[in-house]
């Protein structure tokens, strides 16, 4: 994923149409935090590091999507952009290499960004 205005964002994710899960996470190992616990196309995840639910959604129409992240809000989106509003000049984030989205049944995205450190 990459980050894009204060948002994650993968683009052109090839989904089938059915029901699907998902979490994000921020290693590539899921040794850190990871957020989930909600359903439908849109919402706002819920840190679920531990073994608490995916996020769950239906996809209507096999095709390609996208799929936005906002590490501070937790909302999340397939399909549309976010448009959150967030005021991040009080605070600085570090982010790690990598963010995998993990699909489910049988499907693992890891989407990596450059190694290096990234600040908002």
């Amino acid at each position: 994923m990459a980050l894009e205005s204060g948002n994650w964002a993968a683009h052109s994710i090839s989904i089938s149409a059915g029901n699907h899960q998902l979490k994000f996470a921020n290693t590539n190992n899921w040794s850190g935090d990871d957020w989930g616990n909600a359903s439908g196309l849109k919402g706002t995840a819920q840190l679920t590091t531990g073994g608490r639910p995916n996020i769950s959604f239906t996809i209507t129409q096999t095709g390609t999507y996208d799929i936005y992240f906002n590490d501070i809000s937790f909302a999340y989106s397939i399909g549309s952009p976010l448009s959150v509003k967030e005021d991040f000049t009080s605070r600085q984030y570090k982010l790690d290499q990598t963010i995998p989205i993990h699909l489910i049944p049988r499907r693992l995205f890891r989407i990596h960004y450059p190694p290096q450190n990234a600040y908002i």
